[in-house]
């Protein structure tokens, strides 16, 4: 069960990073934080 929550938040990351790499994405991410 370990190793199975193991590799669905690896590949849940791998879509994080995934849609960070676009432009939109991280011009979105930087008003978000700005927000802040």
């Amino acid at each position: 069960m370990a190793a199975f929550q193991a590799s669905h938040r690896t590949a849940l990351w791998v879509g994080v990073l995934r849609c960070m790499n676009s432009r939109s994405a991280l011009s979105g991410w930087g008003f978000f934080l700005a927000q802040e």
